[in-house]
């Protein structure tokens, strides 16, 4: 016998078979005469009570509520994990754009490259750091997949998930701010090679204004 307002809810004859059927059927919900709900493992409910089939049924919305409700836990945080995913993404696009500029710093001056070798030690730690990030953020996504089939049972999991998600972006923050460290020593070492520039086009100068003056008074001791 079908409920109204559940597809996929059974009344059984007692317990037992309840039990025996939820086992075997672990996405149906089955009701007792008794007043048990029986959901995969899961029990709910207890002795029948004055009111018969009515109430059970208002025990059946209120558990459909509880999981509307957990679902739509899942479904903000699904939302966050997006969201971290696009600080990824973000945090890759500027991890390039730091690259670019660094390759445009070697062909300014090459006299920085202990500078510009120390600059890439600490962005490949960075990039590590966001390996790990996202592999965490897989690993959490993962586990929500896997956990959407016993929402009623999660909610002290969701929890944890989102004191972890909260961490990864405090965490993510920090990178960011080492990020910016990172491309104002970058911009510092470019400054010193291009003061280093003008110190050699300075030199070469002079170098050039002597010769022309050796050559000269090579000429006039040669008359």
């Amino acid at each position: 016998m079908i409920l109204p307002k559940l597809g996929n809810g059974y009344i059984v004859p007692d317990a037992g078979v309840g039990r025996a059927f939820a086992l075997e059927n672990p996405d149906a919900f089955f009701l007792s005469q008794s007043g048990e709900c029986f959901h995969n493992v899961m029990v709910t409910g207890g002795k029948q009570r004055s009111e018969g089939p009515l109430s059970m049924k208002r025990e059946l919305r209120d558990v459909l509520r509880q999981m509307a409700e957990l679902e739509r836990a899942m479904s903000e945080r699904t939302a966050g994990v997006a969201a971290l995913g696009r600080e990824i993404t973000e945090m890759v696009a500027l991890l390039d754009r730091l690259e670019n500029e660094r390759r445009e710093s070697e062909k300014i001056a090459m006299t920085s490259g202990h500078s510009l070798r120390q600059l890439d030690n600490e962005m490949a730690r960075v990039r590590e750091r966001l390996g790990v990030y996202e592999r965490e953020v897989q690993r959490v996504t993962r586990e929500k997949d896997e956990r959407q089939d016993f929402v009623a049972g999660q909610q002290e999991q969701l929890t944890q998930h989102e004191e972890r998600r909260l961490q990864l972006e405090v965490e993510m923050a920090g990178a960011q701010q080492e990020l910016a460290r990172l491309r104002q020593a970058r911009d510092d070492a470019a400054d010193a090679a291009s003061e280093v520039m003008a110190r050699v086009a300075t030199l070469e100068e002079r170098r050039r204004s002597a010769a022309s003056s050796l050559t000269r008074i090579q000429f006039m001791a040669a008359k």
